[in-house]
């Protein structure tokens, strides 16, 4: 778990760092990415749960801007309210060429494997 933790504190400082010299409140940009990765992540899953319990797939789209919203309150609640913001900034953690990369990397499969698994259940498994 602290290996999770530590992933997301890092992505939180490296979308944070982006934004801090361009904008006078660099720490929403990272909450809304983290936000929508997290509930992406999720939803991935939950599509998955539809069908292998062959669950009709309707109530997908107000399930998904709900667990959104969800994370959203979530991380606002998590590095603003809580102030873990100020905690992650004092970590003083690493972020390596790779992790910077990977970062990318991880936040587009994150947007994209929801994508892929539903046209994949459409075309081939339906």
């Amino acid at each position: 778990m602290s290996r999770i933790i530590n992933f997301y504190d890092k992505l939180f400082l490296y979308y944070y760092n982006l934004k801090k010299n361009s904008d006078d409140t660099p720490e929403y940009f990272p909450i809304i990415i983290l936000s929508t990765a997290q509930a992406v992540n999720l939803s991935f899953i939950v599509i998955l749960i539809f069908y292998f319990l062959r669950i009709d797939f309707s109530p997908l789209p107000e399930f998904f801007l709900v667990l959104s919203g969800g994370m959203l309150l979530f991380n606002f609640y998590l590095y603003q309210i809580r102030d873990r913001k100020e905690i992650v900034l004092q970590k003083q953690l690493r972020l390596t060429l790779f992790f910077k990369i990977a970062s990318y990397f991880y936040i587009l499969a994150s947007l994209a494997a929801p994508l892929f698994l539903i046209y994949f259940i459409n075309e081939y498994l339906m």
